[in-house]
């Protein structure tokens, strides 16, 4: 299923610094409604978020 509205940017608002700033350092992305409802994402974090996790790390992470 493409997109809901690809063409509009997303914004999530909070008046939590904390959660604001971890929204910002784990770079959610490619948001895309399935068919039955699920929400799937890219998840791209920098760095300094997650320090001395591997990509393969990573991926062990995100397949549990």
């Amino acid at each position: 299923m493409p997109p809901v509205f690809p063409q509009e940017q997303i914004m999530l608002c909070t008046g939590d610094k904390n959660l604001a700033l971890f929204w910002a350092g784990i770079r959610a992305s490619g948001f895309m409604r399935g068919a039955n409802g699920s929400v799937t994402y890219t998840l791209s974090p920098v760095e300094a978020l997650l320090p001395n996790v591997t990509s393969d790390l990573w991926e062990a992470y995100m397949s549990e």
